[in-house]
């Protein structure tokens, strides 16, 4: 071959090659096309109360997701760290109830969390995955919502049918758990024989419950978003003929009507949906030509508007100069109150930009970093390992100092023959009947927290924080108890429960305890039971002093005795050979 036709050949080859690769770039969906590692997430999500943020990146040593999560609220303009939250699976879908952000993970476990704590929440049956979620917070009912499958709705229902089976067979059940009575909205309409409809299901914090199955015209793509208000839904999802159109349907509370779709101006990235000044507002991130960046249109209507009446499309995002907003790959978007947040990678942290909900323009607040990680917002279980290991440090150290006082005493206390001192199993039985009538109060005024917080532990998953309400319900059980042991061992020198396994306390000069022995030896008992200070080691203090003295006694300077049984087992050997003698003179 020619020399000229074999240039002319590999020039056409590499001009071939590099077209090629282009367009191999450029094939929509191509996840390889994006700058930003998969391992790198950001997501938002709101509701009109607060704004959550979460930047998400793999530890490949720990082989885990950490995920840092801020909120921020609609009269503040700080951003506050919650937690450094880890899981070893990606995140699927999260909604906003309220404050409460809900997190469903791709192995469906379900975690909740708020402002100070986090907690489990109830896996779907079969520990399914919901394609999409949404809050609803309106008029007293705090309940989440998720779009789930056919197969999946089903299981919700049998779920839901065997457990109003088990209320009814059970009419004693506490009133504290309505979830399991109560339905989410009046005459759920239930799932037809052989029906394979999408359907809507509810969680109201304590049980998933059937819903309403989606309109007819729904073909079951993943890509589908809805909001919640009253009752009524609003339901968007991809054409399955057309990529670029956004068809909505919404129910009334008797059924779905269609209304007008959107025409996309390019291929769709990410959306969300929500209601915000009685307008529905859609915002949707856009590929742009390249395929990696993005910009964000924004469509809305009036709730009210007729179901014929087309879109709303607000005017593009513009950057604080006024030029295009464009977007790197992996931006996310969310609508909280009337703002639409936008957060994007920065050079260093992510950033976060508000514009107004619906009308596109100059931003309200420009793109700034959020807030760096911290120790304030890392609850790792290693912190909490150190917390530990500190407090343990200074229980020992407090230990060694009453284990010295101890020693000034010389040697355990000369007891009369007909006392001892009590033992660990007979104070353990007195706790428990003195600690019964303050436990059956707590319980019955806190029931459902502390019914909820229980069921939590049961799950399996990691220890959760206790919320408010069951540290207020244990602080009062301590108050109570303190009370109610000081009451009595101020007139008796003993408690109910002491009286019942045969103890007393005396002061360790063998006397009646003074009033303030009494008081000091219980008030210690809201210390010693104190959850966040860690120290239930001085508990065990009675196995280790000389005289079983619990911390409240080595203070106050009293002991817990008991008289031996085999003293009243003598008493009665030596009465009765007297009495045979007196039963047998004449």
């Amino acid at each position: 071959m020619p020399k000229h036709l074999l240039i002319r050949a590999a020039g056409i080859y590499l001009v071939a090659s590099l077209a090629f690769g282009v367009v191999s770039q450029a094939a929509p969906g191509d996840e390889v096309a994006e700058t930003v590692s998969p391992d790198r997430r950001l997501l938002v999500a709101g509701s009109e109360s607060i704004l959550w943020l979460i930047s998400g990146e793999w530890d490949g040593n720990q082989e885990t997701f950490n995920r840092r999560l801020l909120y921020r609220e609609p009269g503040s303009d700080r951003i506050q760290p919650v937690a450094v939250a880890t899981h070893a699976q990606r995140v699927a879908v999260v909604g906003v109830v309220g404050q409460t952000l809900h997190v469903f993970y791709t192995d469906g476990t379900h975690t909740r969390f708020n402002k100070k704590r986090r907690w489990a929440g109830h896996k779907l049956p079969q520990a399914g995955v919901p394609i999409a979620v949404a809050g609803e917070g309106s008029r007293g009912n705090s309940r989440l919502w998720a779009l789930v499958t056919p197969d999946l709705a089903e299981a919700v229902e049998k779920a839901w049918q065997e457990r109003q089976a088990q209320v009814a067979e059970n009419p004693l059940q506490p009133a504290g758990d309505k979830g399991l009575t109560e339905p989410a909205i009046p005459a759920l309409p239930l799932l037809e024989n052989n029906s394979k409809r999408h359907r809507l299901v509810v969680y109201d914090g304590v049980a998933w419950q059937p819903g309403i199955p989606v309109p007819d015209s729904y073909t079951g793509t993943e890509q589908v978003w809805f909001a919640v208000e009253n009752g009524r839904f609003h339901l968007f999802w991809i054409a399955e003929e057309n990529a670029r159109e956004i068809r909505y349907a919404r129910y009334d509370g008797e059924k779905w009507i269609s209304a007008a779709s959107m025409m996309l101006p390019g291929d769709l990235r990410s959306a969300c949906v929500a209601i915000a000044n009685k307008h529905l507002v859609f915002a949707a991130l856009i590929k742009e030509p390249d395929w990696v960046s993005s910009r964000c249109l924004q469509w809305s209507r009036a709730l009210a508007a007729p179901v014929e009446e087309p879109w709303d499309a607000a005017a593009s995002l513009l950057d604080e100069e006024g030029g295009p907003m464009v977007l790197p790959a992996g931006s996310a978007v969310g609508l909280f109150s009337d703002r639409l947040a936008v957060m994007r990678f920065g050079e260093r942290e992510p950033e976060l930009g508000l514009w107004a909900a619906g009308a596109g323009g100059k931003p309200d607040q420009p793109f700034a970093p959020i807030p760096a990680a911290s120790a304030h917002d890392r609850t790792s279980p290693r912190h909490g390992a150190r917390d530990l290991a500190a407090t343990l440090i200074v229980a020992a150290v407090l230990l060694l100092l009453f284990w010295k006082r101890q020693e000034m005493i010389g040697a355990p206390l000369e007891l009369p023959a007909d006392l001892q001192i009590a033992g660990p199993a007979r104070r353990a039985a007195a706790f428990l009947i003195d600690a019964a009538p303050a436990a059956a109060l707590i319980g019955w005024l806190w029931f459902e927290p502390l019914s909820t917080f229980y069921a939590e532990l049961k799950t399996g998953e990691p220890m959760p924080e206790m919320p408010n309400q069951v540290l207020w319900a244990w602080f009062w059980f301590r108050l109570i108890y303190t009370a109610w042991a000081t009451l009595f061992e101020t007139f008796t020198a003993s408690t109910p429960g002491k009286r019942v396994v045969g103890c007393f306390v005396l002061s360790e000069n063998l006397g009646r305890p003074t009033f303030l022995q009494i008081v000091i030896r219980n008030a210690t008992r809201m210390i010693e039971l104190e959850p966040f200070l860690k120290i239930w080691p001085f508990l065990l203090t009675i196995f280790f002093t000389r005289n079983r003295q619990r911390v409240g006694d080595l203070l106050a300077r009293t002991v817990v005795v008991e008289r031996p049984a085999s003293i009243l087992v003598d008493e009665h050997a030596e009465k009765e050979p007297e009495q045979m003698r007196e039963d047998q003179r004449p």
